[in-house]
Parts: C-alpha cells; structure tokens; sequence
C-alpha cells in the first residue's frame, strides 16, 4: 500500500520477493474489501501481518485489528510499524488497535 511506512527485517518476505508480495497484498485487499461490510474485525496470521495490518486499516478502517505469528522478527517489526503511526487519524488508539 502506497505511502504507508513500515520497519521491514532484511529477510522478510516483502523484501526478498517483492513482486510476489504485491500481486499478493493486491488479492488480499480485494478480499477484505470486498468483506468490510460485514466485518468490523481484521485477523491475521503469519510473517508481514504487521504491514498488511497497518496497509488494511489504513484503507478499510476496521474496530479492530489483530495479528498473530510465530516469528519473532515479524512481531518486532509489526510493533516497531505501529508505534510509527501512533495518533494517526486512521490508526486510532495508535499501537492499542493492534491489540
């Protein structure tokens, strides 16, 4: 998502296949898109949760917003990408949307 920074590690996904993850975000918020009607929440698991958390609720403006993984890295980069957009407009509560 265009003009939202985030913290990236030098191995994740997004920055070794970087083509592959946009055709993949791209599909991603068509489906969420096409779902926010009908669901105030966003969960997501996995490595990049953190970037495509904050990439969705800058768009889509979801109540909530969780992630979940099991590499550590990707939960230091999510926390370091949050606490970057504390007290944005789309982001309220700051890092307290991503609970």
């Amino acid at each position: 998502c265009p003009g939202v920074p985030f913290r990236l590690s030098h191995d994740a996904f997004s920055e070794v296949n970087s083509s592959a993850e946009d055709a993949m975000f791209k599909h991603v918020f068509k489906w969420a898109a096409k779902l926010r009607s009908e669901c105030p929440r966003l969960a997501l698991m996995g490595r990049n949760s953190g970037f495509y958390g904050l990439a969705l609720q800058r768009e889509l403006k979801f109540d909530e917003v969780r992630g979940c993984t099991h590499c550590p890295q990707t939960a230091a980069d999510a926390e370091a990408s949050i606490e970057m957009h504390a007290g944005t407009d789309w982001l309220p509560g700051g890092s307290e949307t991503f609970k």
